[in-house]
């Protein structure tokens, strides 16, 4: 079980290492489809691998994550360079998780909770404005 684990954290660390290449790459171009998709697809096979194995947070971190991506896929939003900014802070946050093995120290809960939150928003100002689009009355 202890060489699945070292496998897992090689694994976590170079999809980690891979959406920071792509989002360096993006630049200030954050219109690349190909870049969002690897991202995308890198954050999904964490959060999949990561949940295989029973760690939670980083699972669960990453699939909030995901899901600002998942509407930037679907042109419902797109990068800024606030939410490349809060991309980078969490790949750094999910770093530090990975090598800690998922355990959340007293030191990190206050970034996971503020990474969090940060993330939520994200996709709360995007919701809600979908929301507001569907319930405001057309211009005739």
């Amino acid at each position: 079980m202890e060489l699945l684990h070292v496998n897992y954290k090689e694994e976590a660390i170079e999809l980690i290492e891979g959406m920071e290449k792509c989002l360096l790459a993006m630049g200030d171009n954050f219109n690349d489809a190909v870049l969002i998709e690897d991202i995308f697809r890198n954050m999904h096979t964490l959060k999949g691998n990561s949940a295989m194995f029973g760690f939670k947070v980083i699972a669960d971190f990453t699939h909030r994550l995901e899901s600002v991506y998942e509407l930037i896929r679907s042109g419902d939003i797109k990068i800024s360079k606030q939410i490349s900014n809060v991309t980078f802070s969490a790949l750094e946050h999910l770093t530090i998780l990975v090598e800690n093995g998922n355990v959340l120290s007293e030191a990190n809960a206050k970034s996971h909770k503020d990474l969090s939150e940060k993330i939520v928003e994200i996709i709360q100002n995007t919701t809600g404005k979908k929301k507001q689009q569907k319930n405001s009355p057309e211009k005739k």
